[in-house]
């Protein structure tokens, strides 16, 4: 098996009991129940898409599995920009951001950090170069 798919497989596994949100979770108290099983679907969601992605891609040229990790990164990284863009008005139109949302972006953060440990460094530059560009209307 290709060593990506092996990798993204290992960050479902590694991850798949959510201990990211064991160390997160109690930095946010007015959590309630419901908030909290919402983000824990959320969070296991995007492992399902990691590992979906995985076994989908399990036979593929290393090409493939190439523009496939660069494409939820593509896909992991605009969800982030708009979490924190959210989270940022908020702060600065109400004083607050919602938990949730931080969370959520920082999970999704996390994740990015993750996967882009499969993407060959000049493609990574060429990619941060264009979401920057996309970000930033620029």
């Amino acid at each position: 098996m290709d060593k990506t798919i092996q990798g993204l497989l290992d960050i479902c596994k590694e991850e798949k009991d959510l201990p990211f949100l064991d160390e997160v979770l109690p930095d946010f108290p007015e959590l309630v129940a419901k908030e909290i099983k919402q983000i824990r679907y959320y969070c296991k969601n995007r492992l399902k898409n990691i590992q979906d992605l995985a076994k989908a891609f399990k036979s593929s040229e290393d090409f493939e599995i190439e523009g496939a990790v660069i494409n939820l990164w593509f896909e992991f990284r605009s969800e982030w920009i708009r979490y924190n863009s959210v989270n940022n008005y908020n702060m600065i139109f109400h004083g607050s951001a919602s938990p949730m949302y931080m969370i959520q972006s920082s999970f999704i953060s996390f994740l990015i950090g993750k996967i882009e440990k499969f993407i060959p460094l000049e493609k990574l530059e060429q990619i941060h170069q264009i979401m920057l560009k996309v970000q930033y209307n620029e």
